[in-house]
Order: structure tokens, then sequence, then C-alpha cells
């Protein structure tokens, strides 16, 4: 039994009752399949020829239920053992084999995740120190203001909007390179999605997010601190 893209590689319309030969084994093709993917998906759908004979059998594919695995595999292995006491008796779970093709990706995505958590811990002490620095340099303006009649929400508002700006800013020199970079990857697959920049806004709403959730803190302490004490800072 042949698959469509061998057919097509064959450049024949109608193959059943044909003869091949492949490699020593010669054989009449009974069937064409359809075209299903067989290898990881980084790579297209090759050319696949699949031979009906009992001296070349090594796996025995068995579908059962979830709730019925281990007296499944229990029975199985009764069987087996009862016609092939010689051969040891092992098994594998097919979502398991399809994982294996996926290692790789796996071991880079389980990196990525720690390198994207070690750098968003660091970029969040930076905000948080450069705001202590930033509530200090301006702590007796803050006073002023207040006094002058500013709301602590718009206190709030001046001192975060620096780091909103410049958050802002690293989004969009980001977006791009993270653009090429991840539809570089992606090239290597044959069969792959698009990236939509969707992801690309979500990723900067979280990233103003956890720099105002990270700057809040300072600002709000300096917004509802008393000005009689802030004008005495210096």
């Amino acid at each position: 039994m042949l698959n469509e893209a061998a057919i097509r590689a064959m450049g024949v319309e109608d193959p059943v009752g044909m003869g091949l030969k492949v490699a020593e084994l010669e054989g009449t093709i009974i069937g064409v399949l359809r075209d299903f993917n067989f290898s990881p998906l980084r790579e297209g759908i090759r050319p696949l020829v699949l031979v009906m004979d009992p001296l070349y059998y090594e796996y025995l594919a068995v579908k059962i239920g979830p709730q019925q695995v281990p007296d499944s595999l229990a029975h199985i292995e009764s069987v087996f053992n009862r016609f092939s006491p010689k051969y040891p008796f092992e098994f594998r779970f097919l979502d398991e084999v399809l994982g294996s093709l996926y290692q790789s990706e796996r071991r880079s995505q389980q990196l990525l995740r720690y390198f994207v958590f070690l750098a968003g811990f660091i970029s969040c002490l930076g905000l948080f120190g450069l705001a202590s620095f930033m509530v200090e340099k301006r702590t007796k303006e803050i006073g002023i203001r207040k006094v002058l009649g500013a709301s602590e929400a718009g206190i709030f508002v001046l001192l975060s909007s620096n780091f909103v700006r410049w958050v802002i800013v690293a989004n969009l020199i980001a977006w791009p390179l993270a653009y090429l970079a991840v539809n570089r990857w992606l090239q290597s697959f044959t069969y792959r999605v698009t990236v939509g920049w969707v992801s690309f806004g979500l990723a900067g709403l979280i990233s103003l997010a956890v720099a105002v959730l990270v700057v809040s803190w300072q600002s709000f302490k300096i917004a509802r601190a008393n000005p009689v004490h802030t004008l005495k800072y210096e």
C-alpha cells in the first residue's frame, strides 16, 4: 500500500494492480492511502510504502479505553507470553512516541521559560530601584505639587507616566525583533502556524501591567505622604 505522495512521485493515475519492487521486496499495489504525517512537522509528507508481510511485522498497535489501561496491558502481556515466551513484552503509548519527536522543542521551551522568568525578575528589580531613585529625587517637588492642590491620583499618574512611556518604547522596539526571530524559527517547519500581532499586543499589555504594579508602591507611598514631611525632606 502506498500513500498519495508516493503515487505522485511515480507519476501514475491508477496504480492499483501494478507490480512494485522496493529494495529486495517485490509485490503488487493493492491500495492507496491518504497522506498523513509520520515524521515531525518540520518535515513534509514523504512517499511511503507499507509492506504487508508477516516476516516484517515488528509492532502491534492496540487501541484500549482510558479506563481499562492496567487490565488491558496485563491481558495483552499474558497473551504475548503465551505465544512468544522467549521475548520480553515491551510497550509504548502512541502519545509518548509522538511527543519524543519534539523533545528538542520542549527543552528549548523550558529553557526559554527560565530565561524569561529570570529576565523579568531582573527587570522588575531594576524598575523598583529606578522608582525609588526617582521618588527620592522628586520628594520636594511632590510636596510642592500637593500644597498647590495636586491630587494623589494625579501625582501617581505623573510618576508612573515616565515608566509607562519607556515601556511602550521598549515594546515598539522589541515587537519587530521578536516577530523576525519567531518567524525565522517557524521557517524550519513545513507545517506551521502564523504569528499574529495579537500575541505581541497581549505581551505589551502584560509588560505595562507589571511595570505599573512594580512602581505603584513607591508612587502611592509618595503620593499619599504628608506634604509637610516631604517639604522638610531636604
